[in-house]
């Protein structure tokens, strides 16, 4: 169930992404233990990646801030503060490097990164042209340069290169004056018509903000209001319940010591694990409770006497189970066991109906003694043998969530900021805010679930184009690359995302803004990619923005997305019945046109019918009984298809 959380954005991104992969043969490369690309070769070339001083001084001002909060002079307090976050962000790629063997060697080669410590070590100012170099390096488009590590040094040495430059610098407050008398305007405008330009467009402003260390009340406001939980999955505890719950049945030797009696025997276990929700506002907890009798045939030594003896042990355990944003966990099992006995016959080995007699009389004697022993002995059992199963899968559990899910994501900086399991006594609830420092997020709540359903997610439109911000932003992707990207975080490559045969690869350039976004809007969405230019083979395309339209309706067959219109294929800002394209952008468009339409088909079908796997197959499979949009939000739900 974890994986499931952020992936689904991704794989919602991976889907509508297919044009860009479309063509192109050969297996993704293969990367080594520490996850990064072969270091490039060729020098880099910068992007720009957040808002400038000239795009600030051609905001037109719209109205002034009503509480002014005065900006805040730079100092070399300020330089020294983001220095040590330099340093902390260095020492971390640098380790990672290390560890990447001669792959290390040759990003460090790239990275200018030994005359870069050099700088970093010299007692006096830094050089900002030195330091642009090597940002330049960190800032181009290279696969691998997305990883986090490299990220954190990027983002902190821009930090530095800003407030150093904005030190006495009348330019960067003219320009925080600016954005904090046009801000306001842009709020209201996105509350009441939410759309993802208007939130890229605050977001590039909080993140010029938080470079200059400027408008902290304001940038706190904006997370408190328009931050709210993008992605929220119900799960009813029926669906929860019939993965955990089983069957037992076992037959396996028993060895005992009681009062001094050497048991040795067989004994038959049957019984049912069945599971229940707490109510938890933390975490998920599951309760699983085991209830079951084993009926045991042993023979007991005790000197020259041999006992046979029937016995019936009712046992029951309660274990509990819980989910958080770190894994599972277990507590220990708490078992409690009943045992009486049947003694069937005493033999004496020698000594005859004398000895016989003695050992009927003591075996009575301590009949009571035995079975309460033994019954202490069935709980010990029972629960080690509970703890030993559970902590042994919940270890495999936790070490596929960490390497095959959480250290992809992260490495790739789309773990989600928050990620929350909480278990009512009939749901298991998980809420998601998907969202980066500079990214706007939901302004709301989600739309109330009307209905029983099984399973029920509720995405917003900011959950899969923050991610999509996050991994594509500026970067030049290849047709391997993004396979290799898919195959890391989903596991697998979708068969729509697969490479075709005899054709030529496919790269595109994602623009720095809005790569990739959808909007939810009344019963239907829109998909749009914006590139700054289109690779086929070895042909450069110009820049081309391709948008499409549909609006979800049910038929015979279902409910399907109905596209509305062809797709819209055109550069950016092009005016319809105005401009015209040149020879390039119309054998782009038609390429494009041609690639989008297997993709975006004119009629997209959801999968009616999700084929549960693994423990929960068992449950059945699930069907699509809710397929919605609205204000922002998509909303899912299946039920559980009839047995």
């Amino acid at each position: 169930m974890t994986a499931f959380l952020p992936r689904t954005a991704i794989f919602a991104v991976a889907i509508l992404l297919n044009v860009c992969l479309a063509g192109g043969q050969g297996d993704p490369p293969a990367t080594n233990a520490v996850g990064m690309a072969p270091a490039p070769k060729a020098e880099a070339q910068a992007r720009i990646e957040c808002i400038t001083i000239d795009e600030i001084n051609s905001i037109q001002v719209l109205e002034p801030y009503a509480d002014d909060e005065p900006f805040q002079a730079l100092s070399e307090d300020n330089l020294r503060q983001v220095r040590r976050q330099l340093d902390e962000a260095v020492e971390r790629l640098t380790a990672r490097l290390d560890q990447d063997g001669p792959n290390g060697k040759a990003w460090k080669a790239y990275l200018k990164w030994d005359a870069f410590l050099d700088q970093l070590r010299t007692k006096g100012p830094l050089d900002p042209e030195k330091l642009d170099a090597v940002y330049s390096r960190l800032d181009a488009s290279y696969p691998g340069l997305e990883l986090v590590w490299f990220v954190d040094v990027r983002q902190a040495l821009k930090h530095y290169l800003n407030i150093a430059r904005g030190i006495d610098n009348p330019e960067i407050a003219a320009a925080y004056d600016k954005l904090m008398k046009t801000l306001p305007k842009r709020l209201k405008s996105y509350a009441n018509n939410p759309t993802p330009r208007e939130a890229a467009v605050i977001g590039q402003i909080v993140g010029w903000l938080e470079d200059f260390g400027q408008g902290k009340q304001m940038i706190g406001q904006i997370r408190e209001r328009l931050r709210h939980p993008n992605l929220m999955i119900r799960m009813s505890s029926p669906l929860v319940s019939a993965g955990f719950e089983d069957k037992v049945d076992d037959t396996s030797p028993v060895h005992d010591v009681i009062l001094g009696t050497t048991v040795h025997g067989t004994g038959h276990t049957i019984g049912t694990v069945t599971a229940t929700l707490s109510d938890d506002p933390q975490d998920a907890a599951i309760e699983l409770l085991f209830r079951g009798q084993t009926e045991s045939s042993t023979i007991g030594r005790n000197g020259p006497v041999r006992i046979h003896s029937q016995g019936l042990t009712d046992l029951e355990a309660r274990k509990q189970v819980v989910f958080d944003a770190e894994g599972i966990r277990t507590m220990p099992s708490v078992a409690d066991a009943s045992t009486s006995t049947d003694i069937q016959s005493i033999q004496a080995v020698r000594g005859g109906r004398f000895v016989e007699r003695i050992a009927w009389r003591r075996a009575c004697r301590d009949k009571g003694r035995a079975e309460a022993i033994a019954s202490c002995h069935a709980e010990a059992k029972l629960n080690r043998r509970i703890n030993e199963e559970a902590d042994a899968k919940v270890a495999k559990a936790n070490e596929d969530f960490r390497t095959k899910v959480r250290a992809p994501l992260f490495a790739r900086r789309v773990w989600p900021e928050m990620l929350q399991f909480k278990t009512s006594k009939d749901a298991l609830h998980v809420v998601v805010l998907q969202a980066g420092s500079a990214q706007l997020a939901a302004l709301a709540a989600p739309p109330e679930l009307t209905g029983e359903s099984d399973l029920a997610v509720r995405v917003h439109e900011s959950m899969i184009n923050n991610g999509a911000e996050t991994l594509l932003a500026g970067r030049t992707l290849s047709e391997d690359e993004f396979l290799k990207t898919v195959k890391d975080i989903l596991g697998e490559v979708p068969e729509r995302l697969q490479a075709q045969k005899d054709a030529e690869p496919w790269a595109i350039s994602f623009a720095s803004v809005e790569p990739f976004t959808v909007t939810f809007a009344e019963n239907g969405f829109v998909v749009a990619i914006r590139a700054n230019a289109w690779f086929r083979g070895d042909s450069e395309y110009p820049p081309m923005n391709v948008t499409a339209a549909y609006k979800i309706e049910r038929d015979k067959h279902g409910l399907v997305a109905v596209r509305q219109g062809d797709l819209a294929v055109f550069p950016p800002n092009f005016k319809q019945g105005k401009d015209k394209l040149s020879a390039r952008e119309q054998t782009i468009r038609r390429l494009l046109t041609d690639r989008l339409d297997r993709v975006l088909e004119a009629k997209l079908k959801p999968r009616g019918v999700l084929e549960l796997r693994g423990q929960w197959k068992k449950a059945g499979s699930l069907q699509l009984d809710t397929w919605q949009t609205a204000k922002g939000w998509m909303i899912l739900t299946w039920q559980r298809a009839a047995k």
